[in-house]
């Protein structure tokens, strides 16, 4: 499972630039309306979203995988795969929900 911690990692330090890329935007600027704001940081999550949607899939399958093999066993499972594909999902995501 090295390569999904990768993906994890990568995902974070995404996140992580988003993050600082929306506190660093001027949002009292008078040039630069709300809306723009937002259309700009819409387009630009749509493309991150499009860049990383190989990975996104993947994770996505692992994930699918995960709740089916939680779903039918009767015994504790340990979820903490299940739990980092749902956090590389939302930082793929942009954490937009």
């Amino acid at each position: 499972m090295g390569g999904f911690s990768a993906v994890a990692e990568k995902f974070q330090r995404d996140e992580q630039d988003e993050e600082s890329r929306s506190v660093e935007t001027p949002v009292s600027s008078p040039i630069v309306t709300r809306e723009e704001i937002d259309d700009r940081r819409a387009c630009l999550l749509t493309t991150r979203f499009e860049r990383n949607r190989a990975h996104l899939d993947i994770i996505h399958s692992l994930q699918i995988k995960q709740l089916r093999e939680l779903r039918s066993s009767t015994q504790h499972q340990d979820t903490s795969v299940l739990l980092q594909s749902m956090n590389c999902i939302s930082a793929g995501l942009g954490w937009t929900g």
